[in-house]
C-alpha cells in the first residue's frame, strides 16, 4: 500500500525538510512512499527559486556558512543544476569536512553527474564518517554496480542488508550484481526476497523473469551435455560391457 506524506514545516526548518528527503530516499525508491511539501505544489520550481534566492542573499552576510550552503546544494539538485549543486556541496564541505551527511549528498550529485569514481569516493567518505548508514552502502553498491564492479558491488548490498534485513532495494541490488556473476539461483533468491518486502518494485520481477530464465537454459545446456555424454562411444562401450 502507497503511503502518501506531506509535510508542514516552518520556513526557518527547510533545511531539516531537506534531511528528512534524504532519509525517506530508499522508501521512495521502493514505491512504499510519495513525500511532498509547499515546494512540491505545481509551484514547486518557483519555491524552490525563492528558497535558492534566499541562500544566496544570506550567504551574502555570512559566506562563510557551511549548512546554508549545504541548503543551497540540495536545492539546486532538486532543480536538477546539478554542477551548481556540486559546487555548492563542494564549498560547505570545505567549511566542514565532518559532515557526513554532505558527503553523501556529494555522492548523489556525482552519481546524477554519471561520475560513478568520483560518486564511489564520496560515498567512502561518508562511510568513514558513519558506518551504520544503510542507505549510504546500497548508493556504494550501484555505483559500484555501474563500474561493473560486480564482486564489490554484492558487498556493499550485504552490508546494507546486514544493517537493515529488510531492506528491499538492497535485496534487488544484490540479485543484480548475483545476475552478473552468473550466480543465477542466488539472484532468484535475492530477487524473491525483494518482492516479498516490497511487491510493488517492478525491477525486482523484471530480474526474477531474467534469473528464471538463465536457469532454464543452463538446465537444458546440462541435459543436453548429459545426454550427449550418454551417447559417447566410451559410455557405449561401457554398456555393452555390462550387458
Amino acid at each position: 500500500m502507497l503511503v502518501e506524506i506531506f509535510c508542514c514545516y516552518a520556513r526557518k526548518d527547510q533545511s531539516l525538510l531537506n534531511e528528512l528527503k534524504i532519509h525517506l530516499i530508499p522508501l521512495k525508491r521502493q514505491g512504499l512512499i510519495t513525500i511532498w511539501a509547499d515546494t512540491d505544489i505545481d509551484a514547486g520550481i518557483e519555491w524552490d527559486k525563492e528558497a535558492l534566492a534566499a541562500y544566496e542573499q544570506a550567504l551574502q552576510h555570512i559566506p562563510d556558512d557551511a549548512f546554508v550552503q549545504g541548503c543551497k546544494s540540495f536545492t539546486l539538485y532538486d532543480l536538477e543544476r546539478y554542477e551548481e549543486a556540486l559546487a555548492a556541496c563542494e564549498r560547505s564541505i570545505e567549511l566542514d569536512r565532518n559532515d557526513r551527511f554532505t558527503h553523501f549528498h556529494k555522492g548523489l550529485i556525482l552519481y546524477a553527474l554519471d561520475r560513478m569514481e568520483e560518486a564511489l569516493a564520496a560515498y567512502e567518505q561518508s562511510i568513514q564518517l558513519d558506518h551504520g548508514n544503510d542507505f549510504v552502502y546500497q548508493c556504494k553498491g550501484d555505483a559500484l554496480y555501474d563500474l561493473e564492479r560486480y564482486e564489490e558491488a554484492l558487498a556493499a548490498y550485504e552490508q546494507a542488508i546486514q544493517l537493515d534485513p529488510n531492506y528491499a532495494s538492497a535485496y534487488k541490488g544484490k540479485g543484480d550484481a548475483l545476475y552478473e556473476l552468473k550466480r543465477y539461483k542466488e539472484a532468484l533468491a535475492a530477487y524473491n526476497r525483494s518482492i516479498q518486502l516490497n511487491p510493488n518494485d517492478p525491477k525486482a520481477y523484471i530480474g526474477k523473469a531474467n534469473a528464471q530464465k538463465q536457469i532454464l537454459k543452463d538446465q537444458e545446456k546440462l541435459r543436453k551435455l548429459t545426454k550427449k555424454s550418454h551417447n559417447s562411444p566410451q559410455v557405449i562401450k561401457g554398456k555393452k560391457a555390462l550387458e
